[in-house]
């Protein structure tokens, strides 16, 4: 940022408050040296040495990867679970509405989307709820995570996003599949006797 940007920002003029020494021999021991040496100044407060600032960001970024990597597979078992865990009580409960309808005749496919139109539109309202949420979490997280004195960009991206929503549908269409059978295997005779 330069001065003339400075004071367009802020509406005064920048006070220069630190300087940026750039070392000819950039060997660690010279500075360490030379950052000895300016710390003894009265009028040194600390000296900043960029490669352990660089090296410090790099490593919380590469362990903040990996907790990423643990959240991404835990969300994912979860909503397999969850979607499972649905569809499975929603067929169980219909049974005897499937079975009727595959008495009267309906196609092996219209049987499926009467189960699976209220998987979808569940999965609809569970991908807009989570964009949100997770656009709104990842905020905190981003302003919450970084150190004092270091910057990342706190947006997210639409591959990002677009990610979570594949992902989403893939494990959507994956417990489908898996139900299929499920459905397409009920038993009419049974399903439709009497309980009284």
């Amino acid at each position: 940022m330069n001065r003339t940007y400075y004071q367009k920002v802020y509406g005064k003029s920048a006070t220069m408050n630190a300087y940026l020494v750039t070392l000819k021999h950039a060997a660690s021991k010279r500075v360490n040296a030379f950052s000895a040496r300016f710390n003894h100044h009265e009028a040194a407060v600390q000296t900043v040495q960029s490669q352990e600032t660089k090296q410090t960001i790099t490593n919380i970024l590469s362990n903040l990867n990996n907790l990423i990597l643990v959240l991404v597979l835990s969300a994912s078992l979860l909503s397999l679970v969850v979607l499972y865990t649905l569809t499975n009580i929603n067929v169980s409960e219909r049974v005897r509405e499937l079975s009727t309808l595959k008495v009267l005749g309906f196609y092996p496919n219209e049987v499926l989307m009467y189960i699976y139109r209220e998987t979808n539109i569940l999965t609809g309202v569970g991908i807009l709820t989570g964009v949100g949420v997770g656009y709104a979490f990842h905020a905190y997280i981003m302003a919450l995570l970084p150190p004092a004195n270091a910057m990342v960009a706190p947006g997210l991206t639409w591959l990002n996003v677009g990610i979570s929503v594949v992902l989403t549908i893939v494990f959507s269409l994956i417990i489908m599949v898996m139900m299929n059978h499920k459905i397409q295997s009920v038993d009419m005779l049974e399903a439709l006797k009497s309980v009284d």
